[in-house]
């Protein structure tokens, strides 16, 4: 399976006319073309070995840049195995060796160097691949290992969304210690034969994405819900439109940013996942590649969202919890009439309304930004089991019906909610004591963290 998977990528790269990675370092643009990108893997697996890396060994590598994609196909090539993380700290190394049952070298720019003794060899697709740290589900830091076969799987069953988009520029804007960065982003360009433009480097921010975009050029680009709200208040405010379509994951869409791309002729292909599912489960609803269940005893048409996927991750068993077989994601969906699954927020947000209807703060929250004329709305349960509503005017000219808003509220909650009203983007962000690079809600969310 190893040798299939790496002869498989390979004749890709050299089939798809010559896909290309770019990326900018030093102030100054870089380009590698696909067999170069193969040479080089080459020659870094040379480079490992030459440093006294067993085959089988695991190396851990922190940061997010082309070089992690190098280095994937170098450990394809050389029966290594990889860790990416953003930061290694003991806890996590131990804990990472202890998973693996592997030897792990450490990756300091470029010079290796063992802390680990080798239990494992890497010499099946059953074996992990990558092993990504993640919070995952549970809100706590945890590694999710993947093996070859499972993001084989991932990749074949996500290529035929993007058929129509092969020839597009990919802009990569996650990085890839992110599951949907590297393997449904990153990874899958160069499988389906697009070139990638690497800008997930801080000093590159999603603000100026445009930039990097010309008329004329077909662009693709994956996106989880917040960065997606800053493209389009970018492209909105430089009145821009581009040719580009859009992977989002990692939370549901709002109807009112669906709507606000379509204003913008900004295609969506929305998905859902989770990284420890290796991380895609469905595609504009569908499942793709796994069964999805909806666990909705006793509320109604939500529940919880259950999945079975051959692509599921290797994990610590404490941290995952299964229903007859299937993994049990923390989040709440329900099957819409036309058979597609929408997903409608997180477990510890659904309540009963007064009329005991069981409902999502989401949905409500979307329902007050559209009859108040909102931008936006973010509703937190307290402590005390009452709710903090912390809303976004879309003009501070506005005037705002406090009372009716307060009173809507609170027959949809059944209990107190106090209201603050933010009446600018600028007084939100000074409020909040958050950048500008953050999204609108992070800000809402980060204030009442602040005053509660």
């Amino acid at each position: 399976m190893n040798r299939q998977f790496i002869e498989n990528f390979r004749s890709r790269l050299k089939e798809r006319s010559e896909p290309t990675i770019q990326w900018i370092a030093g102030g100054e643009e870089n380009v590698l073309s696909a067999s170069a990108l193969w040479n080089v893997s080459l020659r870094r697996r040379h480079d490992w070995r030459s440093q006294g890396v067993p085959a089988g060994a695991l190396i851990a590598c922190t940061g997010s840049s082309h070089e992690r994609i190098i280095d994937f196909f170098a450990a394809l090539n050389g029966g290594f195995a990889l860790a990416f993380t953003e930061n290694l700290d003991p806890e996590g190394l131990a804990s990472l060796h202890r998973l693996s049952k592997r030897q792990i070298w450490i990756n300091s720019n470029g010079q290796l160097q063992g802390t680990t003794h080798s239990e494992v060899s890497l010499d099946s697709a059953s074996i992990e691949r990558i092993w990504l740290q993640t919070s995952g589900t549970s809100g706590t830091k945890k590694w999710v290992g993947y093996n070859d076969h499972g993001i084989l799987h991932q990749l074949q069953s996500h290529e035929g969304f993007f058929s129509e988009q092969r020839g597009a520029l990919r802009l990569s804007l996650l990085p890839n210690t992110h599951a949907f960065g590297l393997i449904l982003d990153q990874l899958l360009g160069l499988w389906i034969g697009q070139s990638l433009f690497l800008l997930a480097h801080k000093s590159l921010g999603i603000r100026n994405l445009y930039q990097f975009m010309s008329i004329g050029q077909e662009f693709v680009s994956a996106m989880v819900p917040r960065q997606l709200e800053i493209f389009l208040h970018s492209l909105e405010a430089q009145q821009q439109r581009f040719d580009i379509t859009i992977h989002t994951g990692g939370a549901p869409l709002r109807e009112s940013l669906l709507a606000k791309a379509s204003e913008l002729g900004v295609r969506i292909i929305e998905g859902y996942g989770l990284t420890e599912l290796g991380p895609g489960v469905t595609m504009l609803g569908e499942p793709v590649g796994c069964k999805v269940r909806v666990d909705s005893t006793d509320r109604g048409d939500i529940g919880e969202i259950l999945v079975c996927s051959p692509s599921l991750g290797t994990m610590d068993p404490s941290q995952q919890r299964f229903k007859e077989g299937y993994l049990a994601t923390g989040d709440l969906g329900k099957w819409l009439t036309n058979g597609k699954l929408k997903v409608v927020g997180r477990k510890g947000n659904l309540i009963k309304n007064s009329h005991g209807k069981w409902i999502t703060l989401a949905s409500l929250e979307e329902r007050i930004i559209t009859r108040f004329k909102l931008r936006e709305c973010a509703i937190f349960r307290k402590s005390n089991g009452c709710f903090q509503a912390s809303v976004l005017k879309k003009d501070p000219n506005d005037i705002m019906k406090v009372n009716m808003l307060r009173k809507h509220l609170e027959q949809s909650l059944s209990s107190q909610v106090s209201i603050h009203i933010h009446q600018s983007l600028d007084e939100l962000f000074v409020e909040s004591q958050l950048k500008k690079a953050k999204s609108i809600r992070d800000a809402l969310q980060a204030w009442v963290m602040k005053e509660f």
